[in-house]
């Protein structure tokens, strides 16, 4: 079958078709300001040299304000406009693009020989009733044969159409209802694997009274708790995973900000409210950044005294630019050590350790919120869910449920009224136009 160039967020480079495993340094990120030599290093390994500087204001020639050129630009342009297109695409996203592409070349590299029939990798759709042929037969290879769930399948589906749009080719999955009908199927049969149990505040509760408050490491790993549960973090956004710490994703000292009162206090100690800065998460790729609240709760389970209990843990070692939730001998919270200390309470507690991971914290911080009475759309926003996808991560509590028989039968529409007063009543619209205008997003970082 030859190679085939995959475009991915690691840039361009020969796939062949049985494929082969990706392999990735992990580092720690470096201090802001600091030199990122592996940065480089990365860039000449990608690109052969490393890419010319990034211009950040607009150049141009004194003369008669025409632009300026020079012959090198001539062979940069097509290296610069190649990394923009697969650096658009989130690092983690791109890496599941190329496994999944790299499936379906393997896939077609199999059934091509041994069915001794020469299939397309790349389907420009010169023929489609074959080409849709080829990719039923591989979501059957995949969600059959394999038993992946229909996630994963649509997953690898996605790295196929990105491969053809980064190539110029037309999207290969639009139009085909066929692949549309098996998707779906396998939906049925399958649906999209086993999912996690949220983290309750009792079980949090547990996890604090197996730990010693006095070591380092339960403290860092209490902290990171609280910080998962209490802000629905994404684990991306808060924790190293294999021992890699992204500085732009993860929190560290300078994105979280001490309140008193409302205000911003350089006394963390008599802080009532922490304020944290997300910069960039999965649904703000642009990064815009956005900042979320929470105060005191007043009881053992706080965040707010969590963080105070990491300064003083901390002291002197405290670095605004580094981790936040790190030792002082460097050790950085990991999406390892949060995970195992949710399954070992898990066991504990008796449930399955299977049924619980770090994505556990931010389930059980939106279903906390929805069990308070919050409404659907605050949890949605508080949580910085993109659609309405997230409202199969929540779980209703009896508790939760308990009133609403109540609540329905003295419902005012059901009493005695007016049918003027009840078409009224139920056919009432929102305007737009008398809502208030959203207020400006407030950040306390300067």
């Amino acid at each position: 079958m030859g190679c085939l160039c995959v475009m991915t967020g690691r840039g361009s480079r020969a796939v062949e078709a049985k494929g082969r495993e990706s392999r990735s340094q992990h580092t720690r990120q470096p201090k802001a300001g600091a030199h990122d030599s592996s940065r480089d290093a990365a860039e000449r390994d990608r690109w052969g040299e490393p890419l010319p500087p990034f211009a950040s204001t607009a150049i141009r020639s004194r003369r008669k304000g025409r632009q300026l050129w020079t012959p090198a630009f001539a062979s940069q342009v097509g290296r610069v406009a190649d990394h923009l297109v697969v650096s658009g695409v989130a690092e983690k996203t791109a890496a599941k693009y190329e496994g999944g592409f790299r499936d379906f070349v393997a896939y077609t590299d199999n059934i091509s020989r041994d069915t001794e029939q020469l299939w397309p990798i790349m389907l420009d759709g010169a023929d489609p009733r074959r080409e849709e042929d080829h990719l039923l037969r591989f979501v059957a290879y995949q969600g059959w044969l394999l038993g992946l769930s229909h996630s994963t399948v649509s997953g690898k589906l996605a790295a196929i159409r990105w491969q053809h749009v980064v190539e110029g080719l037309p999207n290969p999955l639009e139009g085909k209802l066929r692949l549309r009908a098996a998707l779906r199927k396998l939906k049925k049969m399958k649906g999209d694997g086993h999912s996690k149990l949220p983290v309750t505040a009792g079980m949090l509760q547990h996890v604090k009274r197996s730990m010693d408050m006095t070591n380092d490491r339960d403290v860092t790993v209490w902290a990171a708790l609280c910080f998962g549960w209490f802000f629905c973090l994404r684990q991306s956004e808060y924790l190293a995973d294999g021992g890699v710490f992204d500085a732009k994703r993860a929190l560290c000292g300078w994105k979280v900000l001490p309140l008193a009162k409302g205000q911003p206090t350089s006394k963390w100690e008599s802080a009532d409210a922490l304020s944290i800065f997300i910069e960039v998460s999965k649904t703000d790729q642009d990064r815009q950044g956005c900042t979320r609240t929470v105060h005191a709760s007043g009881s053992d389970l706080c965040v707010v005294e969590a963080y105070k209990q990491l300064r003083r843990m901390r002291g002197s070692t405290y670095d605004s630019n580094g981790p936040l939730l790190e030792e002082p001998g460097g050790w950085i919270a990991s999406r390892e050590a949060v995970a195992t200390a949710l399954k070992q309470a898990a066991v504990e507690l008796n449930f399955p350790a299977s049924d619980f991971a770090t994505h556990s914290l931010r389930i059980g911080g939106a279903t906390a919120l929805f069990g308070a009475g919050v409404p659907f759309e605050e949890v949605r926003r508080f949580g910085r869910w993109a659609s309405d996808c997230w409202r199969r991560y929540v779980y209703e509590s009896r508790e939760s449920t308990r009133d609403f028989a109540c609540k329905m039968a003295k419902s005012p529409y059901t009493m005695q009224m007016s049918a003027a007063d009840y078409l009224a009543a139920t056919t009432s619209r929102f305007d737009p136009q008398s809502a208030p205008a959203p207020a400006e997003r407030q950040r306390a970082w300067v």
